[in-house]
C-alpha cells in the first residue's frame, strides 16, 4: 500500500473539485481526463476515516499531467474536503 502523508487544503485542490460535474456518475477507476491533468473516482476501500475523524462519502484521485505526484482528495456527503492526501 502506498503511503499517505496529510496535506493543507489548498485552492488548487478545490478548484480540481469544483470542476468536476457529478462524482457519482464516473465509473470507479476509470481514468479521466481533467484540465491539467487525469481524475479517478476511487471505491470505499479507500476510505480514511479513521485517521482524519471525518466520514469520507467519496475519494478521488487526481494526477497532474507532469506525473511527478498524486493527491487523494476525501470528501464528505455534501461535496466539501474532509482531507487531502499527497501519495508516496
Amino acid at each position: 500500500m502506498a503511503g499517505h502523508l496529510p496535506i493543507k487544503t489548498e485552492m488548487f485542490h478545490e478548484g480540481i473539485v469544483n470542476t468536476i460535474r457529478d462524482i457519482k456518475k464516473l465509473a470507479y477507476f476509470k481514468r479521466y481526463p481533467h484540465v491539467t491533468g487525469i481524475v479517478q473516482r476511487l471505491t470505499p476501500d479507500y476510505e480514511m476515516n479513521e485517521d482524519h475523524g471525518l466520514v469520507d462519502d467519496e475519494i478521488i484521485s487526481y494526477t497532474p499531467s507532469t506525473r511527478d505526484r498524486s493527491y487523494e482528495i476525501h470528501l464528505d456527503s455534501s461535496g466539501k474536503i474532509n482531507q487531502v492526501y499527497l501519495v508516496m
